[in-house]
């Protein structure tokens, strides 16, 4: 099978709280990470925190603790990707790949290992340090398959006897397995969202199958479920939207404050009725 290779890090723009300007992350996955990452003849899944309703659930472990390297992005003080670096490094001693803005400040507790910089300019990968971020970058990743014996994580080297806890062949083979079959839902909701406004009823369409596909929703796995909300989000669905948010588990929309607001804003924009009494109410 080909390597696994995680990536952690945020989807669309988002604002850098500390030095007040927006970062592109889908422009620092597209134009540097994704180009370094498919010089190798492996298969790469990207975490989507937003359309994971910003919850940790079972995938996204699965991904850390399974995935034969990780990048994770720590550019943003966010605390899921925070939290996800400490579960990888807890798991797996090695292939941990941590890469971040140059003007950042690394929290003292990751200082002292070795990030990977880019350099950004108005939010977007400076034009003349990509293509050197690029080669870095596939550097690392050459030089962590080729020496995969060394451990980069700060718990494995202080405690050497610690041991890797190492998993069925049956789970790994179930999460490749499951991971596929996601990212292949993915693209089928992607090439929704990008069709043109006149083809909006077939993209409806096709985020409906997907929806029937899904069954029960689960609050254990709940990333499918949300790729879906946010499909619908993206269409201006707002029926199905506020439908499908109804029909989630008490418990689900209880945890997820994101649900909720979203849930709220479809209210809001289809206004019929007392909507708008009701996504007052619900924020």
């Amino acid at each position: 099978m080909k390597p696994l290779v995680f990536i952690a890090m945020p989807f669309g723009k988002k604002m850098d709280q500390l030095r007040r300007y927006t970062v592109d992350f889908d422009d620092i996955y597209e134009r540097g990470i994704k180009p370094a990452v498919l010089r190798f003849d492996v298969e790469c899944i990207r975490a989507d925190e937003e359309r994971s309703g910003g919850v940790i659930h079972l995938p996204m472990f699965e991904r850390l603790l399974l995935a034969e390297i990780a990048i994770v992005d720590v550019t943003l003080p966010n605390p899921n990707v925070y939290y996800e670096l400490g579960i990888r490094h807890a798991a797996r001693p090695r292939a941990t790949i941590i890469i971040g803005h140059s003007e950042g400040t690394l929290p003292f507790d990751i200082a002292m290992i070795r990030a990977l910089p880019y350099t950004l300019t108005d939010g977007r990968l400076e034009s003349s340090d990509c293509e050197a971020f690029v080669d870095a970058l596939a550097s690392r990743i050459e030089h962590t398959l080729a020496e995969y014996h060394l451990k980069d994580s700060p718990l494995f080297q202080m405690i050497p006897e610690l041991q890797a806890q190492s998993l069925p062949h049956e789970i790994t083979d179930s999460f490749r397995d499951r991971a596929r079959e996601l990212d292949a839902i993915r693209e089928r909701l992607d090439a929704a969202r990008h069709k043109p406004k006149e083809e909006r009823k077939q993209a409806l369409a096709v985020v409906g199958e997907i929806e029937r596909e899904l069954g029960a929703i689960s609050s254990a796995d709940t990333e499918l479920f949300f790729e879906v909300f946010m499909a619908y989000r993206d269409l201006e669905a707002f029926d199905e939207m506020i439908a499908l948010a109804e029909r989630a588990p008490e418990a689900l929309r209880a945890s997820v404050p994101m649900l909720r607001e979203q849930h709220a804003f479809a209210l809001n924009r289809r206004n019929r009725g007392d909507d708008r009494v009701r996504a007052v109410a619900m924020l």
